[in-house]
């Protein structure tokens, strides 16, 4: 998972996704080198939920956050607890625009509408 105001999540039978070095790095900078000549190694699952446009937020037994939380460190403490939970139960709300994401271990994940943009009216008050 990631949190910088979008959210990746992976679900299912979790694999090994490898990225070898590039061998041809000549002639490139030293920024692209340090990132292309080295492998990576990720753990990933079956499938990938990505939220960028929407509000979410997270609750566990020790944690919560929300997109718009700017401390990373609380953010990253409720992602961890989120970590390693099995979905099970998935349920629309609010006639289908939110949606409610429950975990085995006590976590949610609420899923809502993104914030309309403040109109000049509203920031003129």
């Amino acid at each position: 998972m990631s949190a910088d105001n979008v959210l990746r999540m992976d679900f299912g039978d979790v694999h090994l996704k490898v990225r070898e070095p590039d061998p041809d790095l000549s002639g490139r900078s030293q920024a692209v080198i340090d990132a292309l000549g080295r492998r990576i190694v990720m753990p990933t699952g079956k499938w990938h939920l990505f939220i960028s446009e929407r509000e979410w937020s997270v609750a566990t037994k020790f944690h919560s956050c929300s997109r718009a939380d700017t401390d990373a460190e609380d953010v990253n403490a409720a992602l961890r607890q989120l970590d390693g939970q099995r979905l099970v139960a998935v349920a629309r709300r609010g006639g289908g625009s939110d949606w409610v994401l429950e975990f085995d271990l006590g976590g949610v994940l609420r899923i809502g509408a993104p914030t309309p943009p403040a109109s000049d009216e509203d920031i003129a008050q």
